[in-house]
């Protein structure tokens, strides 16, 4: 069993000028429209985010070392500290403030960004005989009506130009179900 130790905090390794994980990645969104930013915290996308980064971490460390909460905690022994293939600083030791400065925080962000979050486009016959595209709130009906006989290929291409007037993008592909087809679409920024 290997006896462990915490090797620092955040403040040591993460960021010197942030207590925690939440406060720095608040700090990296903290220029961002307001209006937005309020959205990303009311509806849970920040906390997604953190989870997200601090996954990241983890996964860039070592397996014998973690972040847990704000501390960082690995081997007591260094019999145990494999730490080959990993950065060290002067003394030798793991380097994990270099470990955190190669994680790139933007990826993490358009993951989680409200703004471009997929959702599933359905394309179905509507109750007013129309083929009816859905998307998040959005509701359009497309200028066929139900039984007039169209070609699949071309409702889709309909179905796509609507989504672009919506300011959505197609990102799937279209999929056949019992109410009609879906799709993924991301809102377009």
């Amino acid at each position: 069993m290997t006896v462990t130790t915490e090797f620092g905090t955040w403040v040591n390794h993460g960021d010197r000028c942030n207590v925690s994980v939440e406060s720095t990645f608040a700090g990296y969104i903290g220029g961002a429209d307001p209006e937005w930013r309020e959205r990303v915290e009311n509806d849970g996308y920040f906390d997604s985010m953190v989870a997200a980064f601090r996954s990241e971490i983890n996964a860039a460390l070592p397996t014998n070392v973690a972040l847990c909460g704000n501390d960082f905690y690995g081997p007591y022994y260094t019999a145990d500290c494999d730490f080959d293939g990993y950065p060290t600083d002067e003394h030798g030791a793991l380097d994990i403030t270099e470990i955190i400065a190669g994680i790139d925080l933007e990826p993490i962000l358009e993951r989680y960004d409200p703004d471009l979050v997929k959702q599933d486009a359905t394309l179905s016959v509507g109750p007013n005989g129309w083929h009816t595209l859905t998307i998040g709130d959005t509701a359009v009906d497309l200028p066929v009506r139900s039984n007039e006989v169209i070609p699949v290929p071309l409702l889709h291409e309909l179905a796509v130009q609507a989504l672009t007037e919506h300011e959505w993008e197609l990102t799937g592909v279209w999929e056949r179900t019992p109410a009609g087809f879906t799709a993924t679409a991301t809102l377009s920024a």
